[in-house]
């Protein structure tokens, strides 16, 4: 898995850990340290997608492309349903 790709997964799953770790372990780590820790992986959430936007932005390569398609030039026939 490339660099990009782990920073694809982490804009979603970084605010799921969040909010797993307030919700099931609230009550043993405080309501502080269950705003601290909701916070600073929404900042990292954040800090992720920032980067996937200029990313996006340059639209290099690695990232133009994600999933195979036809080669260019080929026509794809598609039949009607």
């Amino acid at each position: 898995m490339t660099g990009m790709q782990q920073l694809y997964l982490l804009v979603p799953l970084a605010p799921l850990v969040g909010s797993l770790v307030a919700g099931l372990f609230g009550w043993l780590i405080g309501r502080t340290w269950s705003h601290r820790v909701t916070i600073a992986l929404m900042m990292v959430s954040f800090a992720a997608s920032v980067v996937v936007f200029v990313d996006v932005l340059r639209a290099t390569p690695s990232t133009a492309r994600s999933t195979p398609g036809p080669p260019p030039g080929k026509r794809v026939s598609r039949s009607a349903s």
